[in-house]
């Protein structure tokens, strides 16, 4: 996908909740999602055991993420 500010690519990947809102490229139980290099933590002000993912892109240039929600 494009990014629609900069027109780069965008990588794919997950945007996931469970303490924290993150964003990472890949999809995996929350309970075991390592915060490394391809881990972006958008938000922490919870300690809720509420999981979700959702697919998200992540342009690197912007600093932007677009989410796929349904």
């Amino acid at each position: 996908m494009l990014c629609p500010y900069c027109q780069k690519e965008m990588d794919e990947g997950w945007l996931v909740y469970r303490d924290s809102l993150l964003w990472s490229k890949q999809q995996k139980n929350v309970g075991i999602l390592p915060i490394g290099k391809d881990t972006i933590c958008l938000r922490s002000e919870s300690s809720s055991m509420f999981c979700s993912n959702r697919k998200a892109y992540h342009c690197h240039s912007c600093k932007k993420i677009i989410i796929d929600y349904r």
